[in-house]
């Protein structure tokens, strides 16, 4: 059997102008630094930085910017055949500023721009053909035509037994056809990765997160512990609509959660000292996908693998998060894996065979 080890990303990639003084708004910032960035684009470098071959699905303009994309994603050693030149829109761009919790707010210019206008008829066959994974993100699914391309893609991936992973990352302001497109893709999805915010939105809940993560730390992360019976009702409630078979639930600095229907999987963080947090989740996912690569695990292997086995690999990708926050942007974060072997060598619970105690 050929080995299967392509990663693919699809959807948004743009030039990032990251404010590099926390604390300043959109008004009061002036200093800024400028990077390729977007989901699809980061987990695209991040799975090349890990030694994985790479290959990106998306759309620039036929400007300065889209350039200044392609001349860095061949330096990352990423697959550009896919990274497609629009004529009549610019190169997205993106304004990111950060609060004093490093918490980031997003401005996106111009619209429409050239990221949005990847179009089905840009899906050829061969896009994912011989990949093992395809990645995408509920960003993807803010505008048309670039949602149905990437249902499009989705759909050839399942059709070819190439395992689907997503991030539930979803912009709030969006239509209902919109979000009714991104549960069709949570659908196809192998492995759903969502954050404790995400979890709320999807959900349709209002609850202080400040407070689930309280009760979560108090119960030392036992999940099923009664202390966090509200928080295993709206994982049972996202899980029982949407069916993925891996439900990654991300927690930033805390870790994460493996699950399945069967059982949930603490991973705990992995520390490091973080500059910003900005990308850290498509290093996390970028990590999975590599080393779920490596091993060759197979669609129906995914939900049989023994607990050991996935809380490795969830420390693994914790530890490509945290990585991952080193410096100001995602693009000089994105580690290496001997750096990640370096992080994953310091827990004495991590066996050399890839599982855990």
């Amino acid at each position: 059997m050929v080995k299967r080890d392509l990663i693919v990303a699809i959807g948004e990639v743009v030039v990032d102008w990251i404010s590099t003084t926390p604390g300043l708004d959109i008004n009061n910032a002036v200093d800024f630094s400028r990077c390729p960035g977007g989901n699809a684009l980061n987990v695209a470098i991040a799975a090349a930085r890990l030694g994985a071959p790479a290959r990106l699905i998306a759309k620039t303009g036929q400007d300065l910017h889209g350039e200044f994309i392609r001349e860095g994603l061949k330096r990352e050693n990423v697959e550009v055949k896919y990274l497609l030149s629009d004529r009549e829109h610019p190169t997205a761009q993106c304004y990111a500023v950060r609060d004093s919790q490093d918490e980031a707010t997003y401005y996106n210019w111009p619209r429409p721009n050239a990221a949005d206008m990847l179009n089905p008829i840009d899906i050829g066959y061969d896009a994912v053909e011989n990949a093992y994974a395809l990645h995408a993100t509920g960003i993807a699914f803010s505008r048309e035509p670039r949602r149905s391309a990437v249902l499009c893609a989705l759909e050839l991936a399942r059709h070819q037994q190439t395992i689907v992973s997503f991030d539930a990352s979803f912009p709030p302001a969006r239509s209902a056809a919109a979000k009714a497109d991104a549960r069709r893709a949570m659908h196809m999805a192998d492995c759903v990765k969502v954050n404790l915010s995400e979890l709320l939105f999807w959900t349709n809940t209002e609850k202080p997160i400040e407070k689930l993560t309280k009760m979560l730390i108090q119960s030392n992360f036992e999940l099923n512990d009664l202390r966090n019976a509200f928080l295993k009702g709206l994982i049972d409630s996202f899980r029982s609509e949407h069916f993925p078979p891996i439900l990654l639930l991300t927690l930033g600095r805390h870790g994460s959660y493996v699950i399945r229907q069967e059982d949930n999987i603490y991973c705990p963080p992995m520390k490091v000292t973080p500059t910003s947090s900005i990308g850290a989740g498509d290093g996390y996912i970028a990590g999975l996908l590599v080393e779920l690569a490596r091993r060759q695990v197979t669609r129906d292997e995914l939900v049989a693998l023994p607990a050991g086995k996935w809380k490795y690999l969830g420390m693994l990708a914790n530890a490509c998060g945290a990585l991952s926050t080193r410096k100001l942007t995602a693009l000089d974060s994105f580690p290496s894996m001997p750096e990640v072997m370096e992080l994953l060598s310091q827990r004495p619970e991590l066996r050399s065979d890839g599982t855990s105690i």
